[in-house]
């Protein structure tokens, strides 16, 4: 991912889209039974398309990331885990 989007964009973009890249692929891996159900797809689907309008679409500048990222990963991440959870409960995933 990180090459991907450094070869079209800034490095900086490229490290936030693998850092959300990562984001993601952590939460698949700690939703095993989820995984089998579609609507698992369709909202993981919709926060990847979600995530990468708005990281397409707001202006980064010139600022240096670096570990900056990693804290609001880490808050994104919760965040969505925290929605899987929730609609599993509301789905009566089990």
């Amino acid at each position: 991912m990180f090459c991907a989007v450094a070869l079209v964009s800034t490095v900086e973009r490229a490290l936030v889209f693998a850092v959300a890249s990562g984001v993601f692929l952590a939460i698949i891996q700690t939703q095993p039974v989820a995984r089998r159900d579609e609507r698992f797809w369709r909202l993981m689907g919709a926060l990847a398309l979600l995530h990468v309008l708005i990281l397409s679409l707001v202006p980064l500048g010139e600022f240096q990331f670096g570990l900056v990222v990693l804290p609001f990963a880490l808050v994104d991440g919760f965040a969505m885990w925290g929605l899987v959870k929730w609609s599993e409960k509301r789905s009566h995933l089990k």
